[in-house]
């Protein structure tokens, strides 16, 4: 085959004649390789590194022409992948193969510069790094063994020691199956005399030429006749063979270090070609999983089921683990057509993971987006009352309508399940956020007939807005975790009514669920804003669960816009309960004193009539109880912010709330806390006590990130909440020098506060120390010993 520029008439310039002739022939081995991952339906794992490398330069080739940059700006290397292989150690990897590789797991230390990492102030971008495994189909279908599985924990234990993502590309036949290969070509048969099976054996020289080749088996000696035959009795296999239990072993090995691999450093998994068994297993323990549309994931194949159920029931694969099973089930987040978009998707996920992720520390690398979106705008985008809206257009606004989250960001995720929920990601002024979103229209969900029961059929279950179902629930919950894990902050736009109690969802543990929700909201550290959206309302257990007193690190801020309501009850359901129909009648009473001048039989149908119109107004009063004025009147939300002015607000916030953040952790880390929250509080009381007169903390963010970046920069905070002054008491003879200040002191007519004064340097310490006298005068009055107890002392001596 040749380039189409070969084909020329007339004289070729010197400067194209490199471009002639045919194509650099590519490794035979390579070619056949790739044809068999394709009969497969997948990609071949070692063209992953090249489809990434081909993303990555697109990216840059629009950024540089949005942004304009210079060829001198651009980094010199965008994208490079070194493959690493296993050591002779047996644990951990190197660049260079030392030994030929008998194994079907591939690793590379990915190293590349996103697009979206170009810093436009200095004109330059960084780099990134993260650990990619890929199960190579060619090999033994894919299939995990005991190789596979010490690379796959090595390649682990590498990640989460260098905290850098793991991603994981999954085409597999699940765990190893396999026969003595040796055995079976040696092995006999000996039969009864009925013609049954009796026993398996081998000849005395078979035995001897698999023993010389390390085969372990369990044999008894039998004589017949002249013949010495060795009856099998169990076969381990040789010293390479790994044919079934220790497989299953490896893969729980595997499964441990995916799971220990998710609670330490963000994962995602690529379903390229078919998944089997641990293969599935380890898609999902990583969580977050793109599945490619033709790649199913699967416990047991079609045929094996088709067998065990003794008929045709399923058609294939995808029948069982398919798109049409995993995106509505919520195991899959992302669905793509193809490996190309596979491998899109998983770069603009890692575009907001942060590089290197801290297990406390939450600093999301700011993100250069292709489209312009200034912070200091408005956001014009505003849902009508009482009317059904796509909660989407919250976050990314609706024609020329803009929304709260810059312009092309959102990512939304795990689409097709629980879709009374919305969850995804976006970006404030290029900081990477988890977005939570509630449906506020009718939904529909499906619940498919099962091939091998052929008395269920399918049918559709409807679901209202504004209210937590148990798959919602569960979403709603596995987000917060998966938020927490990317050490993202997060925006849940909060407008539900409550939990949907009914028969059927408290039997699909709806309440389970529920609960799931206060768990992780309860340990997230990284910044959480809660925020009612125009028109929407909080109540009940819903409001129970995200309420900012759950989380236990102090991160969690609520907000909410002033046409919002918050309360246990909608205002009717209060009303009926708390403005009887006789209070109702006293009211109009109270409002029509002319009735009592009536004849009662007019009165009493003249009140009658006014009765549906004043219940009403009983509605219209409960209603005033849940605004946004007793909100905030009764310190449950924070302030009170209109949604037009939401965006400016809250990237002031959020910039403020990280730094914030940050500088709490430099005290954790210092060990001048024990907890994230006490952190965070000695950062609060640190800035009241050095601006005393300045306002109130968190309401002017502007002023407070000010203070916060250059208390960050002080020597005050370098190592803690505040400067450790070296005491003027000697720490050695630390008693003798106290006790001879003590008398100098007395000497000199002082008092214990002048002691204090001299003792301590730091002036706190010194009214802490004044502060707790009186407690010890009281101890120390109520432990002293009276007259008897003194007198009883000296008697025993």
């Amino acid at each position: 085959m040749y380039s189409i520029r070969s084909i020329r008439r007339g004289r070729t310039p010197a400067r194209r004649r490199s471009e002639l002739g045919p194509y650099p022939a590519s490794s035979t081995t390579s070619q056949v390789k790739r044809l068999q991952a394709r009969a497969a339906n997948t990609t071949y794992a070692l063209d992953w590194p090249a489809l990434l490398n081909l993303i990555v330069r697109k990216d840059w080739s629009v950024m540089r022409r949005v942004k304009s940059i210079q060829a001198g700006e651009m980094p010199s290397r965008l994208f490079h992948a070194t493959q690493l292989f296993l050591a002779e150690d047996g644990a951990t990897l190197v660049a260079s193969a030392q030994k030929k590789e008998t194994s079907g797991m591939l690793v590379w230390m990915v190293d590349y510069t996103p697009a979206r990492y170009f810093d436009e102030k200095t004109r330059s971008a960084s780099k990134r790094q993260f650990v990619m495994v890929a199960n190579d189909i060619t090999f033994q279908s894919g299939s995990f063994a005991v190789p596979e599985d010490v690379v796959f924990t090595a390649a682990c234990e590498l990640a989460r020691a260098e905290r850098l993502p793991f991603v994981y590309i999954s085409a597999n036949s699940g765990a190893r199956l396999g026969l003595s290969t040796d055995v079976k070509k040696r092995f006999l048969v000996a039969f009864t005399p009925n013609n049954e099976i009796d026993y398996l054996y081998l000849k005395e020289a078979d035995l001897k030429e698999l023993e010389s080749q390390k085969i372990q088996m369990d044999t008894t000696l039998v004589t017949v006749g002249d013949e010495k035959r060795y009856v099998l009795n169990g076969i381990v296999g040789g010293p390479s063979e790994y044919l079934g239990v220790e497989n299953l072993s490896g893969s729980g090995l595997v499964a441990g270090q995916m799971s220990k691999n998710y609670s330490t450093i963000p994962t995602i998994s690529v379903v390229s070609g078919r998944s089997v068994g641990i293969g599935a297993y380890l898609n999902r323990l990583g969580r977050r999983v793109i599945q490619t549309n033709d790649a199913p994931l699967i416990l047991t194949g079609a045929s094996a089921l088709n067998r065990l159920l003794g008929k045709d029931v399923y058609s294939d694969n995808s029948q069982l683990g398919g798109r049409q099973i995993m995106v509505p089930n919520g195991v899959t987040h992302w669905s793509t057509k193809n490996d190309y978009g596979s491998a899109r998707t998983l770069l603009r996920w890692l575009d907001y993971v942060p590089p290197v992720v801290h297990p406390l520390r939450c600093s999301p690398r700011v993100l250069t987006s292709t489209v312009e979106d200034p912070v200091d705008r408005d956001v014009t985008f505003t849902p009508e009352p009482n009317t059904p809206y796509d909660p989407r257009f919250l976050v990314t606004g609706v024609m020329e309508r803009t929304g709260l989250f810059d312009r092309g960001s959102w990512t939304e995720s795990l689409d097709g399940w629980a879709k009374t929920v919305v969850s995804g990601r976006a970006s404030l002024g290029g900081i990477p956020c988890g977005v939570i979103l509630v449906e506020t229209r009718l939904t529909k969900k499906f619940n498919p007939a099962d091939p091998a029961d052929p008395t269920s059929a399918s049918s559709f279950t409807t679901q209202a807005g504004q209210v937590w179902f148990p798959d919602s629930a569960r979403k709603t919950a596995d987000s917060l975790d998966d938020f927490h894990h990317e050490r993202l902050p997060c925006f849940i736009f909060a407008n539900w009514r409550g939990f949907s109690g009914g028969m059927r969802d408290m039997y699909d543990e709806v309440l389970k669920f529920g609960a799931s929700i206060v768990d992780n909201l309860r340990v997230y550290t990284a910044p959480v804003f809660i925020y009612i959206p125009p028109f929407g309302e909080l109540r009940g257990g819903a409001w129970v669960v995200v309420d900012p007193v759950i989380n236990h690190n102090n991160v969690v801020e609520m907000y909410c816009d002033p046409s919002s309501r918050g309360g246990i009850l909608e205002p009717s359901g209060v009303a009926e309960i708390k403005f009887r129909d006789n209070d109702v009648r006293e009211l109009i009473r109270r409002c029509r004193p002319d009735l009592t001048t009536m004849e009662p039989k007019k009165a009493r149908q003249e009140e009658g009539d006014l009765l549906p119109r004043f219940r009403d107004v009983a509605v219209k009063f409960a209603d005033l109880h849940d605004t946004h004025v007793r909100m905030k009147a009764v310190g449950v939300v924070r302030d009170v912010i209109p949604w037009k002015n939401s965006r400016r607000i809250f990237y002031d916030k959020l910039t403020r709330k990280l730094a914030e953040l940050d500088l709490a952790n430099t005290i954790l880390e210092a060990g001048d806390a024990a907890s994230l929250a006490e952190a965070v509080t000695k950062v609060q009381q640190r800035y009241a006590a050095e601006c005393p007169a300045g306002p109130a903390w968190g309401t002017a963010d502007a002023e407070h990130l000010k203070w916060l970046e250059a208390a960050k920069k002080s020597k005050a905070f370098a190592a803690g909440s505040h400067a450790k002054k070296e005491s003027k008491a000697p720490a050695a003879g630390g008693v003798d020098e106290i006790r001879q200040l003590l008398k100098t002191m007395k000497a000199k007519g002082g008092n214990l506060r002048d002691c204090f004064a001299e003792l301590f340097v730091d002036e706190d310490l010194t009214e802490a120390a004044t502060s707790a006298l009186p407690t010890i005068h009281s101890l120390a009055a109520s432990t002293k010993p009276g007259p008897e107890a003194v007198k009883e002392k000296h008697s025993k001596k």
